[in-house]
């Protein structure tokens, strides 16, 4: 599982099998309310399988993909019939789908959503899950630094300062250069995307975290997710499973979980999310209620150490940690990682 510690250092957490339940499988296996009979809604956070952008494949670069249109890769379609291993394998049903515009993650869904249904043998059709499409998910738009590649860009070998470049990818407010109105790349967008969007004034030219989260992320969640999220647990027979796939990006899902969680609201949360790296291709649990007031809260579980969920107020963890595909024996390994995102 990857985790951080709340001093924003990553760590690879490998579960392995125990004699006594550990506390994040105890959290991930809450019943469909908590103590105060507020019904619990599950999420499954994936961001899209690798693509030839990622460069995870011998001969390809990482570059800054934003809402460039790339596929997968061979890589990342192994890594989205992975993640459905994953989600068959736990005891969630998906009750509900969204995914983005772009291509990387439709695929992602596709094959995620196939490998499911041949799972169980074709017992249930796509028509069985609610499955929305917005472009609201969609990636950060990485403005004038669109297909340049990381590496090199972070060297301040692309024309920016290297300290910017650093700035623009990790802080919440940290604003890329736009794209100019005449580039080629900005001409290419509005002709794909302005249907879509509504609008070529909803085509964006550039964005930070938290324009990302304010300007789309926060009114799909209120307009799109929590409704049908309420819709399918009223469908749900009362001792089923039922969780929502949202098939992503590692930005937009950032600015998710920022939302979700609430993370403006704490800095020492936000430094956590700033530096938060969202492996492709690995679903990711995160559970919610709504209150008295009707506010959404999240589902903390405070005897959680901060080497398995990333901060208390940022209570995700790893489907992985419970699949039948993970080799468990009787420790956690960890590893710390960079914080270069």
């Amino acid at each position: 599982m990857l985790c951080q510690s709340s001093k924003g250092q990553f760590a690879q957490v490998v579960y392995r099998r125990t004699r006594s339940t550990n506390t994040t499988v105890r959290l991930l296996h809450r019943d469909h309310t908590n103590k105060n009979d507020h019904q619990i809604h599950t999420l499954l956070l994936c961001r899209h399988g690798n693509s030839i952008w990622n460069g995870g494949e011998i001969g390809t670069f990482e570059r800054f993909t934003g809402w460039t249109n790339i596929p997968l890769s061979d890589k990342g379609r192994l890594e989205a019939a992975m993640a459905a291993k994953h989600i068959v394998s736990s005891k969630y049903r998906i009750g509900a789908s969204f995914t983005s515009v772009l291509h990387r993650a439709q695929e992602t869904a596709d094959i995620c959503l196939s490998e499911i249904f041949d799972h169980y043998g074709g017992a249930n059709d796509y028509s069985s899950i609610r499955q929305h499409t917005d472009f609201r998910l969609n990636e950060r738009h990485y403005g004038a630094l669109q297909g340049l590649e990381k590496e090199k860009a972070g060297k301040g070998l692309c024309g920016y300062d290297s300290a910017d470049v650093r700035s623009w990818r990790r802080h919440w407010d940290g604003i890329p250069p736009f794209l100019g109105e005449t580039d080629a790349r900005r001409l290419q967008e509005t002709e794909t995307w302005s249907k879509v969007c509504g609008g070529a004034e909803n085509v964006p030219r550039g964005e930070s975290l938290e324009m990302v989260a304010q300007n789309r992320i926060s009114p799909f969640l209120r307009g799109v997710l929590f409704p049908t999220m309420r819709e399918i647990q009223k469908d749900t027979r009362e001792h089923d499973a039922v969780a929502g796939l949202v098939i992503a990006h590692k930005n937009s899902l950032r600015a998710l979980i920022g939302i979700m969680c609430r993370t403006e609201e704490d800095n020492e949360a936000m430094e956590v999310l700033e530096s938060m790296k969202i492996p492709t291709g690995l679903p990711l649990v995160l559970q919610f209620y709504f209150d008295e007031k009707g506010q959404w809260q999240v589902v903390r579980d405070n005897e959680l150490s901060e080497d398995q969920i990333p901060h208390q107020k940022i209570p995700l963890c790893s489907l992985a940690a419970l699949s039948d595909h993970v080799n468990q024996t009787d420790h956690m390994i960890v590893r710390a990682r960079g914080s270069q995102m």
